[in-house]
């Protein structure tokens, strides 16, 4: 991992145990060590431990999404940016996982999870919170869980080729990207020379 300086024109490296560690504010990186979120800091070099036992996160400037496996459900949890915890909901499958997430402000979060179980593999659904409270699940029918969502967070393109659009206050879907597929043409050069 390296760390880009604009002003200096510099690039160095940044030691950490995870090759993905994803942003908190301007200055600190959040990411797993082994099942453990670290923060740290880049200006002081200052790490600090926020939560254990976690399977996966997803960060924004200010709070961080975490999934917790219980002993029967995965747990969903908002921390703040010193790892206290602001909301905590069940997941409502044993097998549901966090994909990706959106945060549309301090207490409004979209985020897509997908279900691993035979008859749904690789099939997303969608989850609403406000207040920490998953008050709207839809199931668009895409494969993958990749968000992109409207600065007021009405509509989202889903999917991994986002080309879904849902609309959040109907659960909606308009596939807003179709292509179709066509048959290559091969011609020889038998076939152009008889033409």
């Amino acid at each position: 991992v390296f760390l880009y300086d604009m002003s200096k024109k510099s690039l160095e490296p940044i030691e950490l145990t995870d090759p993905f560690p994803q942003w908190m504010g301007e200055d600190q990186l959040v990411y797993l060590e082994d099942t453990t979120i670290v923060k740290e800091s880049l200006q002081t070099s200052e790490r600090s431990e926020l939560v254990t036992e976690v399977n996966r996160f997803h960060a924004s400037s200010e709070q961080l999404v975490v999934e917790i496996p219980d002993e029967e459900q995965t747990r969903f949890t908002v921390l703040d940016a010193n790892g206290e915890e602001k909301h905590s909901w069940q997941a409502e499958h044993p097998s549901e996982t966090m994909e990706d997430v959106e945060f549309t402000d301090d207490d409004n979060i979209i985020m897509s999870t997908n279900l691993s179980s035979d008859d749904q593999d690789g099939m997303s659904t969608m989850v609403q919170v406000i207040d920490g409270e998953a008050i709207k699940r839809y199931d668009p029918e895409v494969e993958g869980g990749l968000l992109n969502c409207s600065p007021d967070g009405g509509t989202c393109l889903v999917g991994y080729r986002m080309d879904t659009l849902i609309d959040l206050e109907t659960g909606g879907t308009t596939q807003w990207l179709q292509l179709n597929e066509v048959e290559p043409v091969i011609e020889t050069a038998e076939a152009i020379t008889e033409e």
